[in-house]
């Protein structure tokens, strides 16, 4: 079994090699026919000398990935075969995949499913082969070219003085960004001039840090991204309900220390420590198991 979905703000397309597909939620007679996720490729820098053979090396880097998927339709509708149906269900493949939307694009295979943040590069290739049965192929990019799944901690409180350890879940072929929310439950207090209100840091590993300079108000956090899609942020969000916050740039709040990539990776155990005298943090951890190949 194989299942493609791309999703946008508009549109939730999902197409499966068991022709289950649909297009924002309407049932279409579109079959997943084939789908290359791991085309994969390495851009080189180098110095050729003059006078010598070949060439020098210097660095090497994972390009963009490049996706192709590829789809069969027909126009038989309400038990009769018709090229209006056929042009109809077309038009509906083309307005579904706009060159350049980006999206969230899940495929879903026996060994689970992955996700890649992916655009549409060219229009679709629509071969007709016989009577309306047509094959379409699709072309994706996407800009961060690994594929990803993210793993949700339950939320653990922390109050002031206290640290917890929690050892990060890798399952992934490289070593995985993380994202990590800290909530003010109660807002902390008693915290000693030039310290740190909340410190997150990996045991084992030298100056790999993210410290919480300034004081949260009850219902605020700070969310962090350490690198996914290349991303390194921090958003400072305050919540009116569980599911409704505004968000806005909190670097002022936090700060990273690395001693390699500006990334910060879960590869021993992570120690959170809260100072003060009182008061309580929540804390959520999404580990992100990065994969070459799905």
């Amino acid at each position: 079994m194989q299942i493609f979905q791309f999703k946008t703000n508009f549109d939730t397309v999902i197409f499966s090699d068991l022709g289950q597909s649909s297009i924002n939620g309407e049932t279409v007679p579109i079959v997943l026919y084939g789908f290359d996720p791991n085309s994969l490729s390495v851009s080189a820098d180098t110095v050729r000398c003059i006078g010598m053979s070949g060439q020098h090396t210097v660095s090497t880097s994972v390009n963009p990935r490049a996706l192709t998927v590829t789809v069969t339709y027909h126009g038989i509708a309400h038990g009769k075969d018709t090229e209006a149906t056929m042009y109809a269900l077309r038009r509906k493949l083309l307005k579904a995949f706009p060159l350049g939307a980006a999206g969230e694009l899940a495929y879903t295979n026996a060994n689970g499913t992955y996700y890649l943040d992916a655009y549409p590069t060219e229009y679709p290739v629509i071969e007709r082969i016989t009577g309306t049965l047509c094959k379409a192929t699709l072309y994706f990019t996407a800009d961060y070219p690994y594929w990803h799944q993210t793993v949700a901690e339950e939320p653990i409180e922390i109050g002031a003085g206290d640290s917890i350890r929690k050892r990060p879940i890798l399952k992934g072929d490289m070593l995985s960004p993380m994202l990590f929310e800290v909530k003010c439950l109660e807002t902390v207090t008693g915290v000693i001039e030039g310290e740190a209100y909340f410190t997150m840091w990996l045991d084992g590993a030298a100056n790999e840090e993210i410290k919480l300079v300034k004081a949260l108000e009850e219902n605020q956090s700070i969310l962090c991204s350490t690198g996914l899609n290349n991303e390194v942020y921090a958003k400072l969000l305050t919540y009116q309900s569980d599911k409704v916050y505004t968000a806005v740039n909190g670097s002022n709040y936090v700060e990273f220390t690395s001693s390699g990539d500006p990334a910060i990776y879960p590869a021993y155990e992570w120690v959170f420590g809260s100072n003060g005298t009182s008061g309580k943090y929540s804390i959520q951890v999404f580990y992100q198991n990065i994969f070459l190949a799905v």
